[in-house]
């Protein structure tokens, strides 16, 4: 694996950026889109191995979207999830390269390159709903509890990543990058049906390096 450049993020990151303007005009929501975990620190991999086509030249970005709190409260989780899963849906709909998911905490959306039989993926976004506890700096999430259910779930590892985050600097900064690298390669080699997201990996590689003397 390898850190993508800045310069190969930017394409990616105008492309949702124009999704949430278009879609923020057909919701009835006030919200803002915040890039999160490692992408936000310039620290996403990619996947260079040649003999792995699922793989090969895949990455993911992590988002939330914020409900602010000018938004009335009579809305369900249920429908908040979705009212913008069917918006990104819409948007996404016109080219048959896209797809989205549902999954249990995140909105997925994937790139596929569709010419190469099977489809590979190219790359992802996984987009989260949010909001802010009150007027603490605690978080919630929109989670899937049962098959058909959703509840707000406080998002405790959002504190604890801030609180980490800010203990690493200078030559741990290195460490870190080192650090998630290696874990992510490691969960390459364990089967797919446990794989562990890259936000899950990249918060409990910074735990170990701002502990780390």
């Amino acid at each position: 694996m390898r850190y993508v450049t800045k310069a190969e993020l930017k394409g990616r990151k105008s492309e949702i950026n124009l999704a949430i303007d278009k879609i923020r005009k057909n919701l009835n929501y006030s919200f803002n889109l915040y890039l999160v975990g490692s992408a936000k620190r310039n620290l996403v991999l990619v996947h260079e191995n040649k003999n792995d086509n699922k793989n090969e030249g895949r990455f993911d970005l992590d988002y939330q979207i914020r409900i602010s709190s000018k938004n009335k409260d009579e809305n369900t989780p249920k429908k908040i999830k979705d009212d913008f899963f069917k918006a990104f849906q819409k948007y996404f709909s016109g080219d048959e390269g896209w797809k989205c998911y549902d999954s249990t905490t995140a909105i997925t959306i994937k790139k596929y390159d569709i010419t190469k039989k099977p489809c590979v993926e190219l790359y992802s976004y996984d987009v989260v709903i949010c909001k802010i506890i009150g007027k603490t700096n605690k978080m919630s999430v929109i989670k899937r509890v049962e098959k058909n259910d959703y509840s707000w779930n406080e998002l405790s590892m959002y504190q604890n990543l801030q609180d980490n985050i800010k203990k690493i600097k200078g030559e741990k900064w290195n460490e870190l990058r080192k650090a998630y690298k290696k874990k992510r390669e490691d969960n390459l080699k364990i089967q797919s049906s446990i794989n562990r997201k890259s936000f899950e990996i990249f918060i409990e590689a910074v735990v170990e390096v701002a502990d780390s003397n």
